[in-house]
């Protein structure tokens, strides 16, 4: 470049830019180099066909000219800002993108099915039993257990959520997700479909929960570490796709078993998916990335960061809240002694984990105050506690309206679920297209919570003459509502969330999920069992014919004279509408709940910031900020004018 004139600097005044030859070596910029250069004067007798120019060569071999008005005090403006300045990890993101080799083809492909055969298996048995209760009721004779049928599942699985998912950051992958996960899966399928008493399937599905935890946990991972940030939205929308779809299909397949080959083989059936999944894994997983940073840690080490009492204060106020639950949803009256110690072990075991969370070092806590700070993360744990408490609710008592006040059979109650499921699915498919363009959760949140909302109440009325048309509607509205708001378990961690914290936060989400959906049933069944016990005590009928209404709601046709069916009719009607009370008010709750969500911009994938032609103050803090270095062969002097 040619020297410019003196008297026509190139360079827009207030400020001029001088650059002097120097010695070839590198300059590294710092807050001290800079603000003594911002604070010199150059010299008054700088030769008119000096060599300078106005070209800044930076450390990635970009020359970009400089022009920028500056404040009058450089030093104090140069330090305010480097202070202040947050920090630049774009850069850093990138880097460690671009580090990370990405299997492809048919490998990616078998590695994404490796983690969705297990998943589909532990989404199926969320709600496949809420078709098959009423069968198991007849085939055991323990109306009493209803309830435990499916908290058993759920309650294991949502309090080993978020043990299993500070496990994925400590132990080898195989190990968190093969060795044991996959392992109870199949032990507690066996179980479910041998079993000869109430007490040996519920003891099934316990195992069979314990193991759900662990693999939800391991499928989210999957996606991470298998795919770039760019392609995860995608991936976890389709993830929520099947979650939503395998959720209400649940039922409706479990009806299908249930009439055709019997109900056991809604068990058998995930032994050879877990086994084929068994196998892509073991062929095809790649080995670098099973084993995590923190692998390496002694096994004391290890424990510690497990929150052995975190855990065990959790698992044991749950189990005596969930206990006490289903020990009132057969009886009336005041609290037993039983009932009373529950209460107080209760409460006890829940003190001892909240102050223990709060006083215990953030890497040794079972739920980190580091992930809870995020505003993304609370609120969307919120609005899945009451999502899924309205969601399992309507499920499952649907699929009882279905049976006993309508009188179809499990398998057509079934069918009579296909809007919900249909609305549900077509719905999480629109918003994992919908976010990968606009980049944004909130509208569809707030969409779907007014949906789940308006969908709860319209479900409320319904009655033995309620029009089949209209209740499919009803469910297609409730469907679109929960299809909607399914993508909030993995929000968070696309518009705030590192990805160190990933895992951690996967756990605690689905433990919001599943704590609701856990804490709804028992809570639902001590609804309709009270009102339903109440109401048919004081029915003019025989006593045989109420301990039969009692026993099994769903043959009341078979089992109550012609005379007296209406009013046993209408008692399950008010019986079924507490518990749909219940889901409006969880629904109501969820739709409020969605205004909490941060209106962030999605994450898209992480971009290196491209040069500029101009740099200002603001671009040279961020240079500062990231370690920029000065070309080898220049220095700047700053003046005013």
């Amino acid at each position: 470049m040619a020297a410019p004139s003196r008297e026509k600097p190139i360079f827009p005044r207030p400020m001029t830019v001088y650059q002097r030859q120097q010695p070839a070596q590198a300059s590294t910029v710092t807050l001290q180099s800079w603000a003594t250069r911002a604070a010199m004067s150059p010299p008054a007798n700088i030769p008119k066909n000096s060599q300078w120019n106005g070209v800044f060569s930076n450390r990635l071999g970009h020359e970009q000219e400089v022009s920028s008005k500056r404040p009058s005090n450089p030093f104090t403006s140069l330090f305010r800002m480097y202070s202040k300045a947050p920090e630049n990890k774009e850069i850093s993101r990138d880097m460690e993108e671009q580090s990370i080799q990405y299997p492809t083809g048919w490998r990616w492909f078998l590695i994404l099915l490796s983690g969705a055969l297990p998943y589909i298996v532990v989404v199926l048995d969320d709600t496949i039993i809420a078709t098959i209760i009423p069968v198991l009721v007849s085939e055991f004779h323990q109306p009493a257990d209803i309830g435990w049928y499916a908290t058993a599942y759920f309650l294991p699985m949502t309090v080993l959520m978020p043990v299993f998912g500070k496990c994925y950051t400590l132990a080898p992958f195989y190990l968190c997700y093969i060795d044991l996960p996959i392992t109870y899966t199949k032990a507690g399928s066996v179980m479910c479909a041998t079993t000869l008493s109430s007490l040996m399937f519920i003891a099934g599905r316990a195992t069979a929960g314990t193991g759900a935890a662990g693999i939800i946990n391991g499928s989210i991972r999957i996606i991470g570490i298998s795919s770039p940030r760019k392609e995860r939205t995608f991936l976890e929308a389709a993830g929520a796709l099947v979650m939503g779809s395998c959720t209400v299909a649940g039922p409706i397949l479990g009806g299908v078993i249930a009439e055709t080959i019997g109900w056991r083989w809604a068990f058998w059936i995930n032994v050879p998916i877990a086994l084929g999944a068994l196998v892509v894994i073991l062929g095809v997983f790649p080995g670098q990335s099973a084993s995590t940073a923190l692998s390496s840690l002694p096994l004391v080490e290890k424990l510690k960061r497990l929150d052995p009492i975190g855990s065990l204060t959790l698992i044991g106020g749950l189990s005596c809240l969930v206990t006490l639950l289903e020990s009132q949803a057969t009886r009336l009256g005041a609290l037993s002694t039983q009932d009373r110690n529950l209460s107080i072990a209760t409460g006890a075991l829940f003190a001892i984990f909240v102050v223990h969370e709060i006083f215990v070092r953030n890497d040794l806590a079972l739920i980190p105050s580091s992930v809870l700070r995020y505003r993304a993360v609370w609120s969307c744990s919120i609005m899945l506690f009451f999502l899924f408490a309205g969601f399992i609710n309507f499920v499952f008592f649907l699929s009882i309206f279905f049976q006993s006040v309508r009188g179809e059979s499990p398998l057509k109650s079934a069918m009579s679920l296909l809007p919900y499921v249909i609305a549900a699915s077509v719905a999480a498919m629109l918003v994992g297209i919908g976010v990968s363009f606009i980049h944004y959760y909130n509208p569809f949140f707030i969409l779907g919570g007014a949906s789940f909302a308006v969908g709860s109440a319209l479900i409320y009325t319904f009655d033995d003459q309620t029009m089949l048309l209209k209740m499919y509607i009803c469910e297609a509205v409730l469907g679109v509502g929960a299809g909607f708001l399914t993508l909030g378990n993995i929000a968070p961690c696309h518009i705030q969330l590192e990805e160190k914290d990933h895992s951690v936060a996967n756990g605690f989400l689905f433990l919001s999920s599943l704590l609701g959906a856990t804490l709804s049933l028992p809570i639902s069944s001590t609804v309709f069992n009270h009102n339903l016990l109440r109401e048919t005590l004081a029915l003019d009928i025989p006593l045989q014919v109420k301990f039969e209404v009692i026993s099994d709601p769903t043959k009341i046709r078979s089992t109550v004279p012609a005379e007296s069916l209406p009013a046993v009719v209408a008692v399950l009607v008010r019986s079924i509408r507490k518990t749909f009370l219940l889901g409006m008010v969880c629904a109501i709750a969820c739709a409020l709940a969605t205004g909490l969500v941060p209106f962030k911009r999605l994450i898209v994938e992480d971009k290196k910031p491209e040069p500029r032609n101009i740099i200002t103050l603001k671009s040279i803090r961020r240079k500062l900020v990231g370690d920029m270095s000065l070309s080898s062969d220049s220095a700047y002097l700053v003046r005013e004018p």
